[in-house]
């Protein structure tokens, strides 16, 4: 279930997905799509922020019980989907903010990194467990990363699948604000308030600017991860990553 909040000229989208830790479905994929293309048709919103209702999570990432049995064309038809939406938020004439209030953790990391702006509490934890699956970041995970980190913790967060805090998401660069958990609401809305009184028509186009450097660089990557997504997903360690992962035990690749 996905909610909608507004207050004033801030929206904020509330995920609710307390039976698989907000992960992001193809229907919640698809559902966001139209959603935050509805939002930045709106001349009445001017900011947009991602929470969980979920106490603790974020997003725990993609739905693996959903794509464990995909396999080459499922695979690069999901990972275009996923990039897709991660593409709407990142190319969003409004600002879009991530509220991280605990695990951000695949795909929902994925999510963070494509946001605009950051905020996280005490509570947020990230990482990339795809290559506990026998897969990789495919939602732009691998090459948005870039965007914040050098080769060398880019290449350790994705090939470990280890999760970091807050304090070192922070000190990488990724995070832009750490909060309280208690003032990550309040701290989000003083942020859209300053954010209200600068020029709409100045912050699109700052935005388009900012991206045209960073499309520019990655667009070829970026459908070479499609690709790779695929490739991993016909592949016998796939199997066993998400079988393993389903039956609760330890992966033998």
């Amino acid at each position: 279930m996905i909610n909608i909040n507004q207050k004033g000229s801030l929206v904020k989208i509330l995920i609710c997905e307390p039976g698989n830790k907000n992960a992001l479905s193809i229907e919640v994929i698809d559902y966001l799509i139209k959603l935050i293309q509805d939002l930045k048709k709106n001349p009445k919103i001017k900011v947009i922020s991602i929470f969980s209702e979920l106490n603790n999570v974020f997003m725990a990432g993609a739905d693996i019980r959903e794509f464990s049995k995909f396999r080459y064309m499922e695979g690069k038809e999901y990972g275009k989907k996923g990039h897709h939406l991660m593409n709407v938020i990142e190319n969003s004439n409004k600002p879009i903010i991530a509220a991280v209030n605990g695990y951000a953790l695949g795909g929902g990391f994925e999510i963070v990194l494509a946001c605009h702006i950051r905020f996280a509490s005490e509570k947020a934890i990230f990482g990339f467990p795809e290559v506990k699956l026998g897969i990789l970041p495919g939602f732009g995970g691998s090459q948005r990363i870039f965007d914040y980190v050098g080769k060398s913790i880019a290449t350790d967060l994705i090939i470990t699948g280890k999760n970091i805090n807050v304090e070192d998401a922070s000190k990488y660069g990724i995070i832009n604000y750490v909060v309280s958990s208690d003032n990550l609401e309040n701290e989000i809305e003083k942020y859209a308030l300053e954010l209200e009184s600068n020029s709409s028509i100045g912050i699109k186009y700052a935005i388009k600017s900012i991206n045209n450097r960073f499309n520019k660089l990655r667009k070829n990557a970026l459908n070479f991860e499609i690709n790779y997504l695929a490739e991993c997903m016909d592949n016998k360690d796939f199997n066993e990553g998400t079988s393993a992962f389903l039956e609760k035990r330890k992966s033998n690749f």
